[in-house]
């Protein structure tokens, strides 16, 4: 979790707590919507930060296998390219059969990839004579295959965090505001004990701490 949303989450639990703690003085507000509200609030940011962080994994790791994928379709698109420059460089595919730079991005890598597949299959004789495995075209296939699918599974975790990133903000935010609805009654609640007030006060204030909530499994 974001430093800033774990800062605002450990405000809405110090909040819960203080409650808890002063069950007795506070006991109308405890059986309100707007401890419920804050409850709940607590709840689906917790959930909401546990998916995030596991799609942040999982993307993590989905961009490692990707960077494995695309040395490994260079890998098999290198000797195509150095037996095409030897001995193709006069047929009229010979540009297809180049290989491309590194930098690349992953779309531009596959279409070159297909791109070189399609020109190097008129002359598959000159490859495997030269070398080649007999089913070098089919590993290059595969290869795009696995490119393409870990390239798609990637994205669908960078949808799954930027949905769960949302889904903290909207919980963050619906806990602020039961803490703003909680204040206005504790205030009056609470105007003959100055001590638990102060408590309350600092209770609610937004902590600079790094690091996650303390108490919460978070």
């Amino acid at each position: 979790m974001e430093a800033r949303y774990a800062r605002s989450l450990e405000t809405l639990v110090y909040c819960q707590r203080f409650l808890d703690t002063h069950a007795t003085l506070v006991r109308n507000i405890n059986a309100s919507g707007s401890r419920r509200m804050l409850d709940d609030a607590i709840q689906d940011v917790e959930g909401a930060s546990a998916t995030q962080e596991a799609s942040r994994r999982m993307r993590t790791g989905r961009a490692a296998a990707l960077d494995a994928a695309k040395v490994r379709l260079r890998q098999l698109m290198k000797p195509i390219a150095k037996v095409a420059k030897a001995h193709l460089k006069d047929v009229p595919e010979f540009k297809a059969l180049r290989l491309p730079r590194t930098s690349i991005k992953t779309a531009e890598l596959l279409a070159n990839a297909r791109a070189m597949a399609k020109a190097a299959a008129p002359y598959a004789g000159t490859f495997t004579y030269a070398g080649l495995a007999p089913t070098f075209l089919a590993d290059i296939a595969a290869a795009v295959d696995v490119v393409t699918e870990t390239a798609t599974s990637g994205n669908e975790s960078a949808v799954e965090q930027t949905g769960a990133t949302a889904g903290v903000l909207d919980a963050v935010r619906r806990g602020r505001n039961a803490i703003d609805v909680i204040d206005s009654l504790i205030v009056p609640t609470l105007t003959d004990r100055e001590d638990v007030l102060a408590g309350w006060k600092s209770s609610k204030r937004v902590r600079a701490k790094k690091g996650p909530p303390r108490g919460r499994g978070v």
